[in-house]
């Protein structure tokens, strides 16, 4: 094996580890990501129950008002 072709197998080498390093970190970047956008999510989910809840609350508390109402003159309620 000559010298040039040493030379040109571990430039291929470099370039290689280097490729797959940048493959790794957008890996990483992507799985990132997913995980934001995983965590976006459950926030999402909890606001949404959390407002169910009130409105449960609120539908309840005005029922139970307008049943503790006396009848209006015409005997409706």
């Amino acid at each position: 094996m000559t010298l040039r072709e040493t030379l040109r197998s571990l430039g291929d080498l470099v370039l290689e580890i280097q490729q797959h390093e940048a493959l790794a970190l957008l890996d990483e970047e992507e799985y990132i990501a997913r995980i934001e956008a995983m965590r976006a999510d459950i926030a999402k989910g909890k606001r949404l129950e959390r407002a169910q809840e009130q409105f449960a609350q609120e539908s309840v508390g005005e029922f139970e008002r307008h049943q503790k109402q006396p009848p209006n003159e015409k005997g409706g309620p």
